[in-house]
């Protein structure tokens, strides 16, 4: 393996290795700091190898696949994202990957003396749960604490905010407890799909009002035409096309809601998503899943399945036919889907719904974290980030949607 050299995050400037002892075996451990895009494709195999190795469910979004493919259609010379990622090998073997960017704060990127650069999880806000990736056979939890402890000498920034990663995790035993949010804490909804045995066992156990309800919106949507449902991953030319009508579906949602969302605003958001590949042998990676009239997609949920945990990451529908409610006979044959799939779970990545409550059967806790290397980084990462936004967000969600549309310049 070549030799390469661990970068400060200045141009002009090295840093040496950072090195922890493994006191059973005197092997070292070497930090990297990635910051080139050529190094990222280097490590692919490395990377992918530790993924398999590791198998965490709730890592897809610090998958290679998905870190690369964000790199690929976000980093360039005129944004002010740069990629950190930490690369941790004990020898030859990739052990541990923390995908992390420094950014400027967008909200006062404007106002240079204001600016600050922050580090977090690389992907965001279209990743979904924070994370790294450590195989804890070959790195211990004190070793990982103690080369965090040089990865954060390295980041030079103002603040260091993750947001949203596993309460359950290996970096939440990691990280410095005095500065997780504690009183942050959230919860994912999800459905354990291994108590039911199928389909018909699991509508067995609804309310026969349930059962009725759901027959009666099928029939109605039948009337339209013939009614199917189809799998579609990422890398074909239909997931492709569903990506792009996914997106739009969404933003016609938001504007007749008076919401806003610029991540999926953003054309790059769609070139992304319609990149990332899948694998259907395994459900692993990028799905869409679609129901059609009459071989039209009426309703859309790109997805990503990751060692048997499917995410429902985005749902849409045409909302010309809301009254018919094709979003919820779309998660019910994904349901299907799933079950028959063999799959164990379905997380709803805590984008709390009435409706998905009375999917979910279990959860999932998750937290954030924040610190401060300067005085308004301290004030962004322990006062604004999690504190004073929320207050903001919730008052504007509050809102009648004809005031929230007015302020946001829906049409």
């Amino acid at each position: 393996m070549a030799t390469w050299e661990t970068m400060s995050f200045s141009t002009d400037k090295q840093i040496g290795s950072a090195n922890a002892t493994d006191a059973a075996n005197g092997t070292r451990v070497r930090i990297e700091i990635i910051s080139e895009i050529s190094r990222l494709m280097a490590i692919g195999p490395d990377w992918r190898d530790l993924e398999t190795r590791v198998a965490d469910r709730m890592a897809y979004f610090q998958s290679y696949d998905w870190c690369l493919r964000w790199c690929e259609n976000y980093l360039g010379a005129d944004e002010c994202n740069e990629m950190r990622i930490a690369a941790i090998y004990r020898g030859d073997t990739l052990v541990s990957i923390w995908p992390l960017i420094r950014a400027c704060e967008p909200l006062i990127r404007a106002c240079e003396p204001l600016g600050l650069r922050v580090v977090r999880f690389l992907g965001e806000p279209l990743a979904q749960y924070g994370n790294v990736l450590l195989d804890t056979n070959l790195m211990s939890i004190d070793e990982a604490k103690e080369s965090w402890g040089e990865i954060r000498k390295a980041l030079d920034c103002d603040a260091i905010v993750f947001e949203r990663f596993p309460k359950d995790s290996p970096l939440a035993q990691i990280l410095d407890q005095e500065h997780i949010y504690k009183d942050q804490d959230d919860v994912s909804l999800m459905m354990e799909l291994n108590q039911h045995e199928s389909w018909d066992a699991y509508e067995a156990g609804l309310k026969k009002s349930t059962r009725k309800n759901r027959r009666r919106r099928r029939r109605n949507l039948e009337e339209l035409g013939n009614v199917t449902f189809k799998v579609h991953y990422g890398g074909t030319p239909e997931y492709k096309k569903l990506v792009h009508q996914s997106i739009a579906f969404k933003l016609e949602w938001l504007n007749e809601n008076g919401r806003r969302m610029t991540s999926f605003a953003d054309p790059r958001a769609v070139e992304f998503l319609a990149a990332l590949d899948g694998k259907e042998a395994a459900e692993q990676g990028a799905i869409a899943l679609a129901l059609y009239v009459d071989d039209k997609p009426i309703a859309i949920e790109l997805g990503f399945g990751n060692f048997q945990h499917y995410y429902c990451y985005l749902g849409s529908f045409d909302w010309a036919l809301k009254d018919y409610s094709p979003g919820k006979i779309q998660m019910e044959e994904t349901l299907k889907w799933a079950l028959s799939s063999n799959l164990e779970h379905i997380d709803f990545l805590g984008n709390y719904t009435a409706y998905q409550s009375d999917w979910s059967n279990c959860t999932a806790e998750i937290t954030g974290y924040g610190i401060g290397n300067t005085l308004k980084g301290t004030f962004y990462a322990r006062l604004w980030k999690p504190t004073l936004m929320p207050l903001i967000k919730t008052a504007f969600r509050a809102l009648p949607p004809g005031i929230r549309r007015l302020l946001v310049g829906a049409k």
